[in-house]
């Protein structure tokens, strides 16, 4: 089962945390997209259009504002009057004397933003813009609405595209990777519960917040999210594994507190863990070995000498 988010190995004596973002095939992190993404509405601001033909022709600041409006609720983007980030619509014209209009179009997204190097320090830019320049014949005025539907269109397929929720899942799989690979474990738990509101039934984000929890130490909440995972997706061998791991750990801190006989339960659920783990993969000398140390730690000699003579025998027959 391929591993989207953030893959971790670990093994009895130590642990290796790799992360690694969502593919750019399932969702492309867009720079644009991701200034749209959270954006909770747009007001529409259209500059005057003096020129009286065009008005004639029904290119004016309030049915231009108008179309916006309309085709931006159309598509599903939130519009507010009293949206501080708003949406500016400028249309020049210029008469050629010839029969022809020269014009152009811009349509841009303004939202207050600051200086990375200076938080204190912030104003108005356009986050998004779209244009053109061209001409166009007196009697066609009207089809410049058209183009700037079209990039209104432009506008709310990104707009939609930034804050759908695999976007959102894409943008936070990426910083809980980042957080995680840097250690702190913790706010990357924080970030992969996130995306569980999102998306509650994908194993990989049982898996990764399992993941976070063992690399805090906190075995059984790490079992509880394996166990989740293996709800959904009962043969992954890997996960298997962490469950023995976890186990293994909850074990180790019981017996090093000195009180081994609640460590016994732990070892005990490890046996059915290990044992079809071997049905799954017999050649797998570890799972023998550790469910040797299992048997020692249990007392159970002679199935922990059966365990290691078999892990023994692949290991000289090359099986390893």
């Amino acid at each position: 089962m391929k591993r989207s988010v953030c893959h971790v190995s670990l093994m009895l004596v130590g642990a290796l945390l790799c992360a690694v973002g969502a593919t750019a095939q399932e969702t492309e992190i867009s720079p644009i997209r991701l200034s749209l993404t959270g954006l909770e509405a747009v007001s529409v601001t259209v500059e005057n259009i003096s020129d009286s033909e065009a008005r004639r022709a029904g290119l004016t600041p309030e049915r231009v504002k108008t179309d916006v409006e309309l085709r931006l609720r159309q598509l599903g983007v939130p519009v507010r009057d009293d949206a501080s980030e708003y949406l500016y619509v400028n249309v020049n014209l210029i008469d050629t004397n010839e029969g022809l209009w020269a014009y152009s179009i811009s349509v841009d997204l303004r939202q207050y933003a600051y200086l990375y190097r200076d938080l204190d320090i912030g104003a108005y830019g356009t986050t998004w813009s779209r244009g053109s320049i061209g001409t166009v014949g007196a009697r066609k005025l009207a089809t410049i609405r058209d183009a700037v539907k079209d990039y209104v269109d432009a506008f709310a397929n990104d707009y939609l595209a930034g804050n759908s929720s695999r976007y959102k899942v894409s943008l936070l799989e990426s910083k809980a990777g980042r957080l995680a690979a840097y250690g702190q474990n913790a706010d990357a738990l924080e970030v992969f519960r996130d995306i569980l509101e999102l998306e509650p039934n994908t194993p990989d984000i049982h898996y990764n917040i399992g993941l976070m929890h063992y690399q805090l130490l906190d075995y059984r909440e790490a079992i509880a999210s394996f166990q989740q995972h293996l709800t959904l997706y009962p043969d992954d061998e890997e996960v298997l594994y962490r469950v023995f791991l976890a186990h293994w750990g909850i074990a180790k801190d019981l017996e090093d507190a000195g009180q081994a006989d609640m460590a016994r339960p732990e070892h005990e659920a490890s046996i059915p863990v290990l044992q079809e783990l071997l049905s799954m993969n017999f050649g797998e000398v570890v799972y023998h070995r550790a469910l040797a140390r299992v048997y020692e730690k249990l007392g159970m000699v002679d199935e922990a000498q059966h365990e290691q003579e078999v892990a023994e025998r692949m290991t000289s027959d090359g099986s390893e």
